[in-house]
């Protein structure tokens, strides 16, 4: 559109459209589960403008077991984070059922999903709300949980995934890397800015968690990247997170 003086003038702004009048947002903790510790899901239904909403809901959590092959198309397989993961395992069925519950949504803050403790492995925590235009609204996430110490044996696409995305110095940060067709050795660099501040090899396989821990060098923020290599492919990801200088 053109104004009186010949001006272009412009503007857009972006609609949310669905079948359903609520959205959940579902966020973890923790980047990954670690077995055998207890781990806490935020969540807040939300209507199409991004209004937060009260109501009840449901939640129930899987396991997924076998975990279908993972087949690179390219030479080069990166970790992608949760997209490559749902693409992998979009179709894929649950299988046990752990004991799930009901939760109480409102309307000023988020609510809290507490799960327990579970062994190693890939699940997928799904919430249902009774939907205002019929029927109900369904969210799915994956989570995996990884061993603490030691190689986690999962069939799983390349990962790099931070526990937290903020730590302070004095802190542990941990990473959880690899993939599943992982058979040797990872290389894993730490990287802050320009500056590569350390190098090692985690002699483990499969997947694995990288401590790391936070100093006055991390400020800024740092980066884990890692590589591996399996059968002519090569496998590699980079996870980062901050650290404040205040």
């Amino acid at each position: 559109v053109c104004d009186a003086g010949g001006r272009m003038i412009s503007a857009s702004h972006t609609y949310r459209a669905s079948s359903k009048a609520y959205l959940f947002e579902i966020t973890p903790e923790a980047g990954f589960l670690t077995a055998g510790k207890q781990s806490e899901v935020a969540v807040r239904l939300l209507t199409l403008n991004d209004t937060q909403a009260a109501g009840m809901g449901t939640w129930e959590l899987h396991s997924i077991e076998p975990i279908p092959a993972y087949k690179p198309e390219a030479q080069i397989a990166d970790a992608d984070g949760a997209a490559e993961l749902a693409r992998h395992l979009r179709w894929i069925k649950n299988t046990h059922r752990v004991p799930g519950g009901t939760i109480d949504l409102t309307a000023d803050k988020p609510s809290s999903i507490k799960l327990d403790s579970v062994p190693a492995g890939l699940y997928r925590l799904t919430l249902k709300a009774a939907d205002p235009w019929g029927g109900s609204c369904e969210t799915s996430i994956f989570l995996v949980s990884a061993q603490q110490k030691g190689k986690t044996d999962l069939n799983l696409p390349p990962v790099a995934i931070a526990e937290h995305s903020s730590y302070k110095p004095g802190d542990t940060a941990r990473f959880l890397i690899g993939a599943g067709a992982l058979k040797g050795v990872k290389y894993v660099e730490i990287w802050s800015g320009n500056f590569l501040l350390s190098r090692s090899m985690v002699d483990e396989g499969a997947l694995s968690v990288v401590e790391v821990p936070v100093t006055m060098a991390h400020r800024g923020g740092f980066a884990v990247n890692w590589l591996g290599a399996a059968d002519g492919i090569m496998y590699r990801g980079q996870a980062s997170t901050a650290v404040p200088y205040g």
